[in-house]
């Protein structure tokens, strides 16, 4: 891989145009792409009428964009996201270093969420029987946000396959749960305050035996704050709309299907992660040298549909990318 220092930001780039006008830009482009039926990898269906809905996602940096993080050697490198919310190349030029002694670590053990709501993400390590958590303490970006000592939480964790673990808002509260995959289900506990204690195991899923679960996720599709279930089918994505947040136990309407050509990639290499900070999940993925992701072009608990590619980073060919992570 080129100097990971640079291999995320050789997009050249001028002035950023105000935030106004970068507003009034992404509509006219939003009221383009609905008029042409811009869609990208596999939507057949127009996106849904937009419902209101209040933007409260996550990042690194507090903003919503989903940041670029890479395991770098013996820290992490980190590059903001700047433009996301324009369908653009979204990182800032040069990636920060954060964190010390992670040379050695299981890159797979190593996951970033937002435990207590704050809209900012955390540090968390799998680590033998539990979990150690840095809390992000709110720094600016280029500041180092893991100032404070780690805590642990859970505990029964020794053994379990770090893929098989999934941090995402299951229940709608604003917190990051804990997902398992456990034999042949899937579980989820949820989180009772700031990532320090679980609920009891909920089962959100039963035949899972023979997955693998790098081809699984839980992110949020559709705007409504609650994650859905993502699994490579074949040559598409079959998605568990969540309809109901968990309360009372199931939280999956009926399936649909959408994308397509994906079957052959190497699940590691994709990512749903909220780019452009409209609280829907784009579709991330590494390709060959690059990164590029694909906007959520619109979403209900029916359907998704993706626009274009977008380019986002060069230079990745040989990056593990079980060490590349959006937060």
């Amino acid at each position: 891989m080129t100097s990971m220092n640079t291999a995320a930001g050789t997009n050249p780039a001028g002035p950023r145009a105000s935030r106004t006008f970068r507003g009034l830009r992404a509509l006219a482009l939003g009221l383009t792409a609905l008029a042409l039926g811009l869609t990208g990898t596999a939507a057949t269906t127009a996106p849904a009428a937009a419902s209101a809905w209040t933007a409260r996602g996550s990042s690194f940096d507090g903003d919503r964009l989903a940041e670029l993080v890479a395991k770098d050697g013996d820290s992490f490198r980190i590059w903001q996201n700047i433009n996301g919310d324009d369908w653009e190349w979204p990182w800032g030029s040069t990636g920060k270093l954060h964190g010390s002694g992670w040379s050695g670590v299981n890159p797979a053990t190593v996951y970033f969420a937002d435990l207590d709501g704050d809209h900012y993400k955390d540090l968390v390590q799998l680590d033998g029987d539990s979990f150690r958590v840095w809390k992000h303490n709110g720094a600016l970006f280029g500041g180092n946000p893991w100032t404070g000592q780690p805590f642990r939480t859970g505990g029964g964790w020794s053994g379990a396959n770090p893929s098989a673990v999934w941090f995402a808002d299951i229940n709608g509260d604003g917190t990051a749960d804990l997902i398992h995959r456990y034999g042949d289900e899937l579980h989820y506990f949820p989180n009772l305050g700031g990532g320090t204690s679980w609920g009891a195991p909920v089962t959100i899923g039963y035949g899972y035996g023979g997955s693998d679960p790098r081809a699984i996720w839980f992110a949020d599709l559709d705007g409504d704050h609650r994650a859905e279930r993502i699994e490579r089918f074949g040559d598409t994505f079959m998605v568990g709309p969540n309809t109901t947040g968990g309360a009372g136990g199931w939280p999956w309407g009926t399936v649909y299907f959408t994308g397509s050509g994906w079957s052959g990639q190497d699940p590691s290499g994709i990512w749903f992660a909220d780019i452009t900070g409209d609280d829907r999940a784009d579709l991330v993925q590494k390709h060959g040298d690059a990164l590029r992701y694909f906007p959520n072009n619109g979403s209900d608990h029916q359907h998704t549909s993706w626009s274009a590619a977008v380019g986002a980073g060069n230079g990745w060919y040989a990056a593990d990318p079980k060490g590349i992570y959006f937060a």
